[in-house]
C-alpha cells in the first residue's frame, strides 16, 4: 500500500524494511557498518536504576574497557 501512495520516495518504505532488505544484508555489509559506525567515541552509556556511580563505571569498564576507535 505504502509503495502504491509513495512509489520510490522513502515514504513508500517502511521503518523496519522488507524481507528481501535482511536477505540481501551480508555478513561483510555488517562488520563494514561496525566499523565505520559503532565507535566508543560516538557512544553513549545510560543506567538507570539504583546503582551508584562507582559501580556504573566498574561495570562499564569491565563490558567496553577494551573497546578502542
Amino acid at each position: 500500500m505504502l509503495k502504491q501512495l509513495y512509489g520510490a520516495h522513502p515514504y513508500g518504505r517502511t521503518v523496519t524494511g522488507q524481507p528481501a532488505d535482511v536477505q540481501a544484508v551480508a555478513v561483510a555489509d555488517l562488520k563494514a557498518w561496525w566499523q565505520l559506525a559503532a565507535r566508543p567515541e560516538q557512544a553513549v552509556l545510560l543506567f538507570a536504576g539504583d546503582i551508584d556511580a562507582a559501580t556504573a563505571k566498574k561495570l562499564a569498564e569491565s563490558a567496553f574497557g577494551d573497546w578502542k576507535a
